[in-house]
């Protein structure tokens, strides 16, 4: 048969969302169609509107004619835009297709005409790429990597190993750290990994490499940044050595786990903190023994909240199978980063273990601070004591008085603060109490001081907010016999201190 009399079959087959399809077989005589598809822009980030115009057309618009719309999403399923499965054209025949993408990758359009008695049926696709919203420069958070050595040093043929962590605000998984072996002869390697690896779902990762000759080496691991984070890089260094028996230097390597960390605080309450210091230690051979809990070590934590604010305070318990412990008040609401510090010693590396949380609620001030405003040195002098009387001079002492007035930066009495303490040492190391209020004399020492001796003079304060504090001092040593007396006075301050932490710390007591 004469393909020439064969009908053209144009079949049409549109599956909307999984309701049924359209099929038509176009006949001689019926009038051709055709759809436009204009996006407003072909990339757009996420989050944005995507705007499509269409126009059907057959010669010209076709007016009140129904269209039917699907959008097929970057994971292969199917949705539909703002104006639904169906819309119909307006009376010169254009309509809109409008539609919000959540997340990134190209986004294909439909839009189909089903074959009537007079027209052909027709479709059309276009597709609109969706990106990230990449941050500017200035908004990016900054990232640290960290190198941790197995050993300082290694035998060649043998394998050095390094752990390794991205963090910002914590770790940051799933982006690409490039590695790099500096040998001693300046040339570069890759290690075991290749020349990149990608960090795991803590942002940690891990460089592996086997030395061949004696020398010194580098590990440099780098980031290189992305839309999210600025670049970071960081090197660590270590010697490959000839082998053979010999003691390895210290110190050695340590670590720290923060093994306990509230998820979330209520500014008021107070939380347990917990982290444990791993160390590791060497045979004669310079052997590397696993990892083992840390012994005979001092953990101090620093609590920093997101306005700055710096806290310190040592562990409230001593290390048991490495564990330290610390009890936290938590006073502020906010981002708080938590750090325990292992300062490190004769044996064993100073490392940081880090974490964070987050508080919620109102700032509290009622935990109140105690400072040590000031430690004053009052002396006794001996020239003013007249020489004839002779030895006994050694054996006279003489009362102190002190008087203190404190005030706050404005030079008004705050009354919202409390003197709490103020005590005077002699040089025996007695101490003498006083309080007050805001206003403090009186006599300490009941004994006195001996001549030449000195005094160390405490005053400490509980305040319930931050402010400024300002000292003024006055005191007095009067000597005395059974028919003579001499009062030798000096001052104290005017001193000013800044108060900015409403956190307890121990008196002097």
């Amino acid at each position: 048969m004469d393909k020439k009399l064969i009908a053209t079959a144009i079949v049409a087959v549109l599956m909307i969302g999984s309701v049924g399809v359209f099929a038509s077989a176009s006949l001689t005589g019926k009038n051709g169609t055709s759809i436009a598809l204009t996006p407003v822009a072909s990339v757009i980030e996420i989050g944005e509107s995507i705007h499509i115009d269409g126009k059907l057309r057959s010669g010209g618009g076709m007016p009140d004619t129904m269209v039917t719309l699907m959008i097929t999403k970057p994971d292969g399923t199917s949705d539909y835009p703002v104006q639904g499965a169906n819309v119909r054209t307006d009376s010169s025949g254009d309509f809109d297709i409008d539609y919000v993408a959540a997340s990134e990758g190209t986004y294909k359009f439909t839009a189909a005409f089903a074959e009537t008695e007079s027209y052909k049926g027709c479709s059309v696709i276009t597709q609109v790429l969706v990106e990230k919203n990449p941050l500017p420069v200035g908004d990016k958070r900054e990232t640290t990597v960290v190198l941790t050595l197995a050993a300082y040093d290694v035998d060649i043929g043998k394998n050095m190993h390094a752990d390794g962590q991205l963090t910002g605000t914590s770790g940051i998984a799933g982006v690409t750290m490039t590695l790099n072996v500096k040998k001693p002869d300046g040339s570069s390697a890759n290690p075991s990994q290749g020349k990149s690896v990608v960090t795991d779902s803590s942002g940690k990762f891990s460089i592996d490499y086997v030395p061949t000759a004696v020398g010194s080496y580098q590990f440099t691991a780098t980031f290189a940044g992305n839309d999210e984070n600025k670049g970071s890089t960081k090197t660590v260094y270590f010697t490959a050595n000839e082998g053979g028996n010999k003691v390895c230097a210290m110190p050695w390597p340590s670590k720290i786990d923060m093994i306990q960390v509230p998820t979330s605080m209520i500014a008021g309450e107070t939380y347990t903190f917990k982290c444990q210091l791993f160390v590791k230690t060497y045979d004669e051979y310079c052997k590397v023994s696993p990892w083992k809990p840390g012994a005979d070590a001092e953990i101090t934590w620093t609590f920093k909240n997101s306005n700055g604010v710096s806290v310190s305070i040592e562990s409230t318990s001593s290390l048991k199978e490495g564990i330290a412990t610390v009890e936290f008040p938590c006073y502020m609401a906010g981002q708080w980063s938590v750090e325990a510090h292992f300062p490190g010693n004769e044996k064993y590396l100073k490392v940081d273990g880090h974490a964070s949380t987050k508080a919620t609620g109102n700032t509290v001030y009622w935990h109140g601070l105690w400072i040590t405003v000031e430690k004053w040195y009052i002396t006794a002098d001996p020239s003013k004591y007249p020489t004839d009387f002779g030895w006994d001079i050694g054996y006279m002492y003489d009362p102190v008085f002190v008087l203190l007035k404190v005030k706050n930066a404005q030079d008004t009495i705050n009354t919202n603060m409390v003197v709490q303490d103020l005590y005077v040492t002699d040089t025996d190391g007695q101490a003498y109490w006083g309080m007050s209020g805001n206003f403090i004399g009186t006599n300490f020492f009941t004994s006195g001081l001996a001549p030449g001796g000195e005094a160390k003079v405490w005053v400490c304060f509980w305040v319930p907010n931050t402010q400024s504090l300002v000292i003024n001092g006055l005191y007095g040593v009067v000597h005395t016999s059974s028919d003579w007396y001499y009062q030798d006075f000096g001052y104290l301050g005017p001193k000013t201190y800044n108060v900015n932490i409403p956190l307890p710390v121990q008196s002097p007591a």
